[in-house]
């Protein structure tokens, strides 16, 4: 059945159905999420966003062969999508590393427009190191979100239900647990997640009056070889700021009216939910 089959009743079942399963994925409500996106399915089989949807919820429980067949099911009505393509192979990779159909669901995680958002100097897009076995972090998925916490001279990131992930890069903890222990607060959400690494935003959520000036990523200079001219090195993402000619802000006052913010776009699954 495709859409132009359906009759007016049909129609507009649909689109309630599909709305309510946009709002039990923001919510983190897999279970629900699923019995929707089956029940839209029902009606059109040929509905790609639902069987992502379905896919995608399926992953947060744990059923990853049945996520597999899902997303399978996506591209053999459309060939070229990029979320049911992108999923697929991970989840094929996954499998293969695991051995196994299933795993434990993952966290009823409410996933929030407001963590995508680039603040300059205030946050950064980084690997994590040291990745948990894959059984733990098959379920972790674009959007999630982390838990930062000092283990000593560590930043380790968990999932709410207290399962490790990994760790933040060294050079980029020490000046976070400085900042932390001064009363900062920060947030961490996935952007990318495969069997090869995952990549977080981080970001500023609470700044502390006693870190007024100091930027937890600051801008760096780069010093031009001698005899050539410098130049800007201007990042090629767009979404990190590593690299720039401005002055690091902890060596004078802040202006805040300097700050910049963007959203983050073509994050993994951000584009899934039609």
């Amino acid at each position: 059945m495709t859409l132009d089959s359906l009759s007016t009743d049909q129609r507009r079942q649909k689109a309630a159905l599909t709305e309510a399963a946009l709002q039990q994925s923001e919510q983190g409500l897999w279970a629900e999420c699923v019995e929707t996106n089956q029940a839209i399915l029902e009606i059109d089989g040929s509905d790609v966003s639902g069987h992502n949807r379905l896919g995608k919820a399926l992953t947060k429980l744990g059923r990853l062969r049945e996520a597999l067949e899902s997303y399978e099911r996506a591209l053999a009505i459309e060939p070229a999508n990029a979320i049911a393509q992108r999923n697929a192979t991970r989840l094929r990779d996954v499998l293969a590393t695991l051995d196994a159909d299933s795993v434990q669901p993952s966290d009823p995680l409410e996933i929030r427009a407001e963590n995508f958002i680039m603040d300059t100097g205030r946050s950064a897009v980084l690997t994590l190191e040291d990745l948990s076995p894959v059984q733990q972090t098959a379920t972790i998925l674009p959007g999630d979100t982390l838990e930062l916490r000092v283990e000593g001279p560590y930043l380790v990131l968990y999932t709410s239900s207290n399962d490790q992930v990994g760790l933040m890069p060294p050079e980029r903890a020490h000046r976070l647990i400085e900042l932390m222990n001064a009363g900062n607060r920060y947030s961490a959400v996935v952007l990318n997640a495969s069997t090869d690494g995952m990549d977080v935003l981080i970001r500023e959520t609470y700044r502390s009056a006693e870190t007024r000036g100091k930027l937890p990523f600051p801008a760096v200079t780069r010093q031009a070889p001698e005899g050539a001219m410098a130049r800007r090195a201007v990042p090629t993402s767009g979404l990190e700021d590593d690299f720039t000619t401005e002055p690091d802000v902890d060596e004078e006052a802040e202006d805040p009216d300097d700050s910049q913010t963007e959203p983050l776009v073509d994050t993994d699954d951000s584009d899934d939910e039609e």
